[in-house]
């Protein structure tokens, strides 16, 4: 899962967004990838529009891992994604931010 796909937090513009490029690399290696971003309700991809998954407990479980490609300080639910992903790639030091030292002390967060 990506987690945030607009070009900056709490806005819906994709121009240009890091997040595509990820979703691009990503595919290249036959993963199947969903996005959730509060903001970017669709996106479109590749001819097709793609819609954001709802941030539940069941849909971050169903996922390898959760990446945070956009820092939304808001409509986000850090501790629901840290509580429940199997492995959470931080890019924009979210989970940080917004959980101080519990997420310095969990097992399944990487910072990039």
């Amino acid at each position: 899962m990506l987690l945030g796909i607009a070009y900056k937090g709490d806005i819906d513009d994709l121009r240009e967004s890091p997040a595509l490029k990820v979703w691009e690399e990503l595919e290249k290696k036959h993963a199947q990838v969903v996005f959730h971003d509060p903001y970017c309700k669709t996106a479109k991809w590749k001819g097709t529009e793609v819609a954001s998954v709802d941030l539940t407990e069941e849909e971050i479980k169903s996922c390898d891992a959760v990446i945070i490609t956009t820092l939304h300080t808001k409509n986000v639910d850090y501790k629901l994604i840290l509580d429940n992903a199997k492995a959470v790639f931080d890019t924009k030091n979210a989970i940080s931010s917004a959980l101080g030292k519990e997420a310095v002390e969990a097992e399944n967060l990487y910072r990039l």
